[in-house]
């Protein structure tokens, strides 16, 4: 596969045991102006981000597939991956989230059908905003996502189908946290013709929304929207969906790897995010501000 040089580079990644339900923590940096950032899949208003806390591909690797068990990136000719992840307090009160693919091959055969995306090259982020835990999300039971929920994004369709509150379980009264109100997002693709089964590709996801603690699926009157502040920490699990092999079966599912596909549905089983500190008393990763936080974080 011709690649292009990511522009996420670099990286120090620390992991917590104690915090994280799989060992899986990873750090949200503020975002310092929030009206300076357009969800449109370009990451040049990014400049602000500190990459080493980027998750970049040594620390991503299949959790099932072709590639389970062989370690971070262990084949970036058939697929790679990078992001990021950050937050803003209020009255912004947002999760943000950026991430850029290369794929040897892209499967997209599901269109618009929503429910089938898993099948396709997504990637999907199960969220459980109060850190509750407990089980969430059971296809067979729709009101599980009061406790915990998943949103996918797709590279191609990309319109008010780009993304899938609930993975196809809610039925379409509950897809009401779709509207730009609730989640703005955006993403490229290069080729920019590209389709299905086009090879050689890079792409990016990006998005900003409004995260709840409680989804009501009539919609927002009963709803309760996260609220969030320094230090806190959150059910986070970032899955990429790798279809290129037969008509529904999965080639790989990549995410961390201290990570657990099971957080998809089990907040139990998620890994966590925390937010630090504000941009301002936040100046680099790497300043003893920061080596307090995280030492502190990991004892």
């Amino acid at each position: 596969m011709k690649r292009i040089t990511l522009a996420i580079v670099g990286g120090i990644f620390f992991a917590a045991n104690v915090f994280a339900h799989n060992g899986a923590l990873n750090f949200m940096p503020t975002v310092p102006d929030p009206a300076a950032m357009t969800m449109d899949g370009t990451e040049d208003d990014w400049g602000w981000f500190d990459r080493s806390f980027a998750i970049t591909p040594e620390m991503i690797g299949s959790w099932f597939g072709e590639h389970v068990e062989q370690g971070g990136n262990p084949n970036p000719a058939d697929w790679s991956g990078s992001y990021f992840l950050a937050w803003s307090p209020p009255p912004d009160n947002r999760f943000w989230f950026f991430a850029r693919v290369f794929d040897d091959t892209l499967r997209a055969a599901e269109g618009e059908n929503m429910g089938a995306w898993w099948n396709d090259d997504v990637v999907q982020l199960s969220i459980d905003g109060d850190h509750s835990g407990g089980g969430y999300l059971a296809n067979e039971v729709a009101e599980d996502i009061n406790n915990g929920y998943r949103i996918q994004q797709h590279p191609l369709f990309s319109s008010e189908f780009g993304v899938d509150i609930g993975g196809g379980a809610l039925p379409p009264e509950g897809e009401w946290a779709n509207d730009p109100a609730w989640i703005q997002f955006g993403g490229t693709i290069l080729p920019a013709d590209a389709d299905h089964l086009s090879t050689n590709l890079e792409y990016t996801y990006e998005m900003s929304m409004t995260m709840f603690d409680f989804y009501d699926i009539p919609g927002p009157a009963n709803s309760i929207i996260h609220t969030f502040e320094p230090d806190q920490i959150i059910g986070l699990t970032v899955r990429f969906c790798d279809g290129d092999r037969g008509e529904n079966g999965e080639q790989d599912g990549w995410g961390l790897l201290d990570g657990n596909y099971l957080g998809d549905r089990d907040g139990d089983q998620s890994g966590d995010a925390q937010a630090l500190l504000t941009i301002d008393e936040l100046p680099t990763a790497v300043e003893n501000v920061t080596w307090g936080r995280i030492k502190s974080a990991t004892r």
